[in-house]
């Protein structure tokens, strides 16, 4: 896995936006799926796409939400309810959103984020790109543990650890992707940065992408 260091955030920002552009721009028969994370990290990429809208795609494409809080859709911690912005800037059509509907009972929810994303799988459909986290406990999506990890199913819940549950996207449906950028902020993240790099099979993030050819860490130590 490769490690790119970038000097400020606002550099690693601007480089992810111009990433994430290509990657919608890029020709390719569809399904085309372009996957994004929530929480905090990304967001001030998703707010400069918001505001210089991207433009029509060469074909339709499919946005796939890496995982989501168990919470209400109101919630300031619903990572769906953070993309809004940007999905109604580039339209993109409601059966195009792959994500987890938190209105639904957690067994429901997670069969239909499940069956979403076997259908896509099924058609056809290829993740072109995918822009994830990393947490300071070497976790990614809502991967936590080996048994996370190592889950058979396109979606599964887990437990997160602060404490709410959740459901992710499987492991398996991570390793389709085909090129990854994990984006790190912050000097807490060194740790789980030294073990991707170094002993990758400890943490979750490593577990998933140890032998992903093109996987890469984005990283600013500063947050």
């Amino acid at each position: 896995m490769q490690l790119r260091q970038f000097a400020s955030r606002d550099e690693l920002e601007s480089s992810v936006e111009r990433a994430l552009r290509e990657a919608w721009s890029a020709a390719g028969d569809p399904p085309i799926g372009l996957m994004l994370t929530g929480g905090r990290t990304p967001l001030g990429v998703y707010q400069r796409l918001s505001r210089s809208p991207l433009p029509v795609p060469p074909a339709p494409r499919w946005i796939v939400l890496s995982d989501e809080r168990w919470v209400p859709p109101d919630s300031p911690q619903h990572n769906l309810s953070q993309l809004q912005p940007l999905l109604a800037s580039c339209e993109i059509a409601p059966e195009h959103r792959l994500s987890v509907d938190t209105r639904l009972t957690v067994e429901q929810a997670e069969q239909r984020f499940c069956d979403q994303l076997d259908d896509f799988f099924a058609r056809g459909g290829r993740l072109r790109w995918a822009l994830l986290g990393l947490g300071a406990d070497g976790h990614v999506a809502g991967l936590f543990s080996t048994a996370d990890v190592q889950h058979p199913a396109a979606a599964l819940r887990v437990q997160r650890a602060d404490g709410l549950p959740g459901i992710s996207v499987g492991a398996g449906v991570l390793r389709r992707a085909e090129q990854v950028i994990l984006m790190v902020c912050g000097a807490d993240k060194q740790r789980a940065i030294q073990q991707l790099l170094e002993t990758p099979a400890q943490i979750p993030a490593g577990q998933v992408f140890a032998d992903h050819s093109h996987a890469a860490i984005w990283y600013c130590p500063h947050d």
